[in-house]
């Protein structure tokens, strides 16, 4: 009876060790590794012959871009094998590579809505597999919310278009991976919780709250404007399936005044975080406490010039939020920050445990983690009822020799 107590005892332990590590496995581990998630853009303008990312904290890069036409068809990047170097430098440093589509004009994202949304699916589909790609991201930007050519809600005809893409890419493959590009404001296409059910992720352009033609200088990544649309955005999306993009630029603004929110005299000009920060150091580097960026400005031709951008302390202050919020990080744009930026240093240090610590990527699926635990547990219990049952025989042998 005793043998049979620790048999049952053992089994129960088993039972119960197998359940708590493939079920934390499954439902946690995901969880908590996505803010490890590193989701960068690579615009086609950026060579790789003279700038190289920290390919060890990145998971994935999504190279911008693939254009879509109104009739659903695809024009591939002009210099198409700028993207083959990219895809070879990302796969050989266990990286996934992305296909970026966009779109930013209304009517014609009304008419692929409206009538081509199997053409743009078959499309999205057939390149990723012509051009050795890893998933689809869709940067659909200023959709309308009624389509013009059906006086219908766009928010209705997106999300056929996302179910269609799902099924026709996740049929060639599980795990192509695909997410869609969504403004801070929320366009009303993308208020719509069921579209969770077809993308993997979806990245938050944390950036252009203040643009090339706003009316006053400001920053274009106010914290507590981008805090307001991750919580907004959670209404429709787990926090799982949310990337929080970073903005590695900023925008010189002609300026009536040189007072911090002057109105502006004319458009925004483009600046990488690169050349902000080593233009701040000439002209002197002011902080805005309100929305927790710096700034500086300089006189030139008779005007006031305001450069809002990023730099490693505000970068540093949403990787705190992000961790904080276990949401993943999102990037735009590999090599505006330069070669060796610092700023790799501080994604470390925030994101991973130790400064050494970075994952094996790809992250390792949580559920064969789960069934690797369960095997070693069987073999662990296999062999201590071996010695139980050994144990047990040495046992009745000593009683029988005792006995004669």
């Amino acid at each position: 009876m005793k043998i049979n107590s620790y048999l049952i005892m053992l089994i129960l332990i088993f039972l119960r060790l197998v359940s708590v590590e493939t079920v934390g496995a499954e439902m946690g581990g995901g969880n908590q590794l996505h803010s490890k998630v590193i989701y960068a853009f690579w615009p086609y303008w950026i060579d790789p012959s003279l700038y190289e990312p920290d390919w060890s904290v990145l998971n994935y890069v999504a190279y911008h871009s693939w254009d879509a036409n109104s009739n659903g068809t695809l024009n591939i990047p002009s210099n198409i094998n700028r993207f083959n170097t990219v895809k070879k430098l990302a796969h050989n440093n266990n990286v996934k590579i992305i296909i970026s589509v966009k779109n930013f004009d209304m009517d014609t994202l009304d008419n692929i809505f409206a009538y081509h949304r199997d053409d743009l699916s078959n499309n999205i589909s057939n390149n990723l597999q012509m051009y050795g790609a890893d998933g689809v991201n869709l940067d659909f930007e200023f959709p309308r919310t009624i389509n013009h050519y059906t006086d219908t809600s766009n928010k209705d005809l997106f999300e056929d278009l996302m179910k269609k893409i799902y099924a026709k890419v996740k049929s060639k493959n599980p795990d192509y991976y695909i997410s869609i590009n969504i403004a801070g404001s929320i366009e009303d296409v993308y208020r719509n919780a069921n579209l969770s059910n077809y993308t993997d992720v979806v990245f938050l352009r944390g950036y252009n709250y203040h643009w090339s033609n706003s009316s006053r200088t400001g920053s274009p990544s106010p914290y507590n404007s981008i805090v307001n649309s991750v919580n907004d955005l959670k209404n429709y999306y787990p926090s799982n399936k949310i990337i929080l993009g970073l903005y590695l630029s900023g925008y010189d603004w002609p300026s009536e005044t040189e007072e911090s929110g002057s109105n502006i005299t004319g458009s925004g000009i483009d600046i990488s975080m690169k050349n902000a920060i080593a233009n701040a150091d000439t002209y002197g580097r002011f902080w805005d406490y309100n929305s927790r960026t710096p700034y500086y400005k300089y006189y030139n031709n008779m005007t006031w010039h305001q450069v809002w951008y990023e730099d490693e302390q505000s970068l540093e202050i949403k990787l705190d939020y992000i961790k904080s919020e276990n949401i993943g990080i999102g990037i735009w744009a590999l090599g505006y920050e330069g070669n060796n930026a610092s700023i790799w240093k501080i994604v470390r240090e925030k994101i991973f445990i130790s400064s050494t610590e970075l994952p094996n990527k790809p992250l390792k699926d949580p559920k064969i983690i789960g069934f690797e635990l369960a095997i070693f547990l069987i073999i662990l219990l296999g062999l201590l009822i071996c010695i139980l049952i050994r144990v047990d025989l040495i046992n009745k042998k000593k009683v029988i020799n005792k006995n004669k």
